[in-house]
């Protein structure tokens, strides 16, 4: 239970910002907005979704996750929209997380990302790579993921095409075409 650390040398030094709202808190999830970098959502043990507007100095409760949550991220265009990956689907909070409406019913989802390109990538474990539309529209990416299905899913803000992820089995994976193929980082050579 450690509230909000922060680094400015690539993680040789950390600095303490804040301890959450009734903290320390121990935040399970934790995204800075891609819309407005100063926001900062988190989610603790408890899975109450705590807000920052300055950067984790201070924080509001503004509404509780949904259950069996797994990772969450921002929208890239608007500092109140949040997306949550569950057990139960795809959900998206159009009000900092006060209230959630599903995208995806009824099938696991692995990850959730907001890339820098813009662009809201998934992992459905029925369905493969998806992206999700504004309007909630679902593309499907590739159902061909290495072991099955990808956890913890980002796109470089260098090159919105190149994708990092970890598979299900834990080997760290990338793919330069947006998601659809991979290859291992560390293949044998």
């Amino acid at each position: 239970n450690m509230g909000v650390i922060r680094t400015n040398d690539a993680g040789q030094s950390w600095t303490h910002v804040s301890d959450g709202l009734d903290g320390p808190v121990d935040f399970h999830n934790m995204e800075v907005s891609r819309a407005d970098p100063t926001v900062i959502y988190g989610i603790g043990h408890d899975g109450w979704v705590q807000r920052s507007a300055d950067g984790g100095q201070t924080w509001e409760a503004s509404g509780q996750a949904p259950k069996k949550l797994i990772d969450i991220a921002t929208s890239p265009e608007d500092a109140a929209q949040l997306y949550a990956a569950t057990e139960a689907g795809l959900f998206l909070s159009a009000d900092r997380g006060a209230t959630w409406t599903p995208v995806i019913e009824s099938v696991p989802v692995s990850t959730v990302d907001s890339g820098a390109d813009g662009v809201v990538r998934a992992v459905d474990l029925g369905q493969g790579l998806i992206t999700v539309g504004n309007g909630g529209e679902i593309t499907r990416v590739s159902g061909d993921l290495p072991d099955g299905y990808l956890l913890f899913l980002t796109t470089t803000s260098v090159d919105p095409l190149r994708l990092a992820a970890l598979s299900a089995k834990g080997r760290l994976v990338v793919s330069d075409d947006a998601g659809v193929t991979w290859t291992d980082v560390l293949m044998d050579k």
